[in-house]
């Protein structure tokens, strides 16, 4: 029996980002995953903040073409400032 998984494309992808809580915090990170996705949409976000409120965690479903979109909605997320983690 094989362990190796394999991603099929297109499909449903899950993206974690945890970041310091600020008004433009959720905005940013979803306007970077929209400008890779066009079938995002905001109702596929669901937002916590930590106990203190100082960060906020977002999972975001986007429907995924391939690596490349993927690592670019990483790669531009990371640059945000309030980002700490992008899973």
């Amino acid at each position: 029996m094989s362990t190796d998984q394999t991603i099929v494309f297109p499909c449903v992808y899950p993206i974690k980002v945890i970041g310091e809580e600020d008004d433009a915090f959720v905005s940013n990170v979803c306007d970077i995953v929209a400008a890779h996705d066009p079938h995002f949409s905001s109702e596929k976000v669901v937002e916590k903040k930590s106990r203190a409120g100082r960060y906020c965690s977002l999972t975001i479903e986007l429907q995924a073409t391939g690596e490349a979109q993927i690592l670019a909605i990483f790669n531009a997320v990371k640059q945000l400032p309030q980002v700490k983690l992008v899973l």
